[in-house]
């Protein structure tokens, strides 16, 4: 995330109007985490199918937002997540979209 040196700006009106518009990123565990977006094609059903992500940090969260066809199913295996891959199995040909990161953890346990 930009991290904004508002304690620099000796303009209290523009160091607040910047405080105001940063807030929502600095307090959404959404906007304030490190996200990448993916789509993923398998021909056929895969287990342990490793997508090498290529952050730089081990994601914490997966999110899984769109899975075709319908009736093909797709599971995150977090224990298996490392560095470099996140594991995942699907249970025939599918082609799935999903988001990787981290949420910001002092904004979720809120």
């Amino acid at each position: 995330m930009i991290e904004l040196l508002l304690d620099q700006i000796d303009d209290k009106v523009v160091r607040e109007n910047f405080q105001k518009l940063f807030e929502p990123f600095r307090t959404n565990p959404f906007l304030s985490g490190d996200w990448k977006q993916f789509e993923v094609t398998l021909p056929i059903a895969k287990t342990g199918f490793k997508f090498a992500h290529q952050m730089s940090f081990t994601p914490k969260d997966v999110f899984v937002t769109c899975i075709l066809p319908d009736s093909a199913t797709v599971a995150v295996k977090y224990d298996q997540i490392d560095k470099t891959n996140i594991v995942f199995d699907a249970s025939g040909p599918v082609t799935f979209r999903f988001i990787a990161g981290n949420m910001t953890i002092d904004e979720v346990e809120r």
